[in-house]
């Protein structure tokens, strides 16, 4: 059933969920609880724990005591909002208002927000384009935020930030808030990581939201780029810093220190803990010269069944295995050893961790040309 349709179309293509038909009433013992007069569709009774859409309503079918069967009503709160008294369905334009620049609208919708219906103020611009906007980064650390936050972002805006780090630096971006959702909203990340630069979503909603912390390659210029649609319905924004970190040809899961110099021994360092939970981290190579080849070396792995939450993967992939995780290099599903990458223009390693983990010692790899 789809979650949007109106009352009259569940009714129609019989909206019970998952429920089948059950026997007719036998010597006047009920199977279940009885259809209205104004269902108009079949079954006749509906089993304990069913459930009928109507009219911005929920009924469940409950039994209260043995062979007493009732039936329990309240709002649809996952397709319709309450407002005086009133039941609307999901995109009910409530109350409008037309702004004194006659050319923004701002309503009271009900809109669905992390999987109910909710009263949201909606905003619909109509107004002529803005110019973009371009902001230089002078110096890091440098806070990112999008208008107006936390307060929810305005509508058809377009900013850009650039930062060009330090020669013999690598930009390093952490995004600590991400809720950039709505009538294409998005925001725009370049170099791209794991072959995408556009981005939208939020906690609830992250399958193309992106990594939480980001490595860029050495002595390369980075470009955030953030854009609203006109019409926008309270999501607000993100927060985020980029600073400055010394280039080096390693790369590492977060527990591995003093890897920053170029030039030691996979032995010479080891962890002292595991990795902790809730990582989501990416790190983006590029070649020094176009044409260049890019090698990837992996020294230590230690990362458990992406079942529990946590794994590696690589950008372009050397292998058909999407996600890589094993107690050692010599596992089925670790990552090859050694890759080399002929002519590409970049290399994206990231690491996502479940949010509670154990002791496992993740990542250590050198990428060199």
């Amino acid at each position: 059933m789809a979650e949007d349709d109106t009352p009259q179309e569940q009714e129609e293509k019989g909206n019970i969920e998952g429920d089948a038909p059950l026997e007719k009433e036998e010597k006047g013992i009920p199977k279940g609880c009885k259809r209205m007069n104004d269902w108009r569709k079949k079954p006749k009774f509906y089993k304990k724990g069913r459930m009928y859409f109507k009219d911005c309503k929920k009924y469940t079918c409950t039994e209260p005591r043995p062979r007493k069967f009732v039936w329990d009503e309240e709002l649809d709160t996952q397709r319709c909002c309450s407002f005086n008294q009133i039941f609307y369905p999901l995109r009910s334009k409530i109350l409008c208002k037309q702004l004194p620049d006659e050319c923004t609208t701002v309503c009271v919708e009900c809109v669905r927000v992390e999987a109910k219906a909710n009263l949201d103020l909606v905003v619909e611009d109509d107004c002529p384009e803005r110019a973009p906007e371009t902001k230089v980064i002078t110096d890091v650390p440098f806070d990112l935020k999008t208008p107006g936050y936390p307060n929810p972002y305005p509508p058809k805006h377009d900013m850009c930030w650039s930062w060009t780090p330090k020669c013999g630096n690598s930009a390093f971006l952490q995004f600590d808030d991400f809720d950039v959702l709505g009538n294409d909203a998005h925001v725009t990340i370049n170099p791209p990581i794991n072959g995408k630069s556009k981005f939208w979503g939020n906690s609830f909603n992250s399958a193309n939201a992106p990594p939480k912390t980001i490595s860029f390659p050495c002595d390369t210029a980075v470009m955030i780029c953030f854009k609203s649609g006109k019409i926008v319905n309270g999501h607000k924004g993100f927060r985020a810093e980029i600073v400055d970190k010394p280039c080096s040809n390693w790369i590492s899961s977060p527990n591995y220190e003093n890897v920053t110099k170029d030039y030691f021994t996979c032995d010479e360092t080891q962890p002292t803990q595991g990795y902790g939970g809730g990582i989501h981290h990416c790190d983006v190579r590029a070649p020094s010269a176009s044409g260049q080849t890019i090698n990837l070396d992996f020294c230590q792995f230690d990362i458990p069944d992406p079942l529990n939450g946590d794994y590696l993967t690589i950008h372009p992939n050397p292998t058909g295995i999407p996600k890589y995780y094993g107690p050692s290099l010599n596992a089925a599903d670790a990552p090859p050893k050694w890759t080399e990458y002929p002519g590409i223009s970049y290399l994206t390693v990231c690491f996502k961790t479940r949010p509670t983990v154990d002791q496992d010692q993740g990542y250590l790899a050198e990428i060199f040309e």
